[in-house]
This record gives C-alpha cells, sequence and structure tokens, in this order.
C-alpha cells in the first residue's frame, strides 16, 4: 500500500527557504576565477543591486540615468 502522507516541510524558517532554494555549491570548481559558478553568482547580485540603486536614484531625482550624466 503506498504511504498518503504529505511529505513534512520544516517549521525552521530557514530550514524551510533552502529546502526550496540550496545555496550554490562550490565543490564544483576548484577555481574561483573565469565563468565559473561562484563568479557569476556575484556578477548576478551585483549586477541586481546596481539595477535598484539606479531605479531608485531615478526615483528619488525624477532624472533618468542619461540626464544624470548630462547626456540626455
Amino acid at each position: 500500500m503506498p504511504n498518503n502522507q504529505t511529505p513534512q516541510l520544516p517549521t525552521n524558517p530557514r530550514k524551510l527557504f533552502f529546502s526550496f532554494f540550496p545555496p550554490p555549491s562550490m565543490a564544483d570548481s576548484p577555481s574561483r576565477f573565469g565563468f565559473v559558478g561562484f563568479a557569476e553568482t556575484w556578477n548576478g547580485r551585483l549586477a541586481m543591486l546596481g539595477f535598484v540603486i539606479g531605479l531608485a536614484t531615478e526615483i528619488l531625482t525624477g532624472q533618468g540615468i542619461l540626464g544624470q550624466l548630462g547626456l540626455g
């Protein structure tokens, strides 16, 4: 007979988050230079941070990026 119970999720929020989104693994690449997972993860994080900062700057100043640089 199959077991019809639903799987138990962790009650700890940190464990629950990482059960759906596991942290990036460093085991697949010993190098930290070039197009490796470690570098690409940080590149994506910094790109998202830059986008949010640029968007917030546009909202606060009322000018676009090119207008702030004097090009638009």
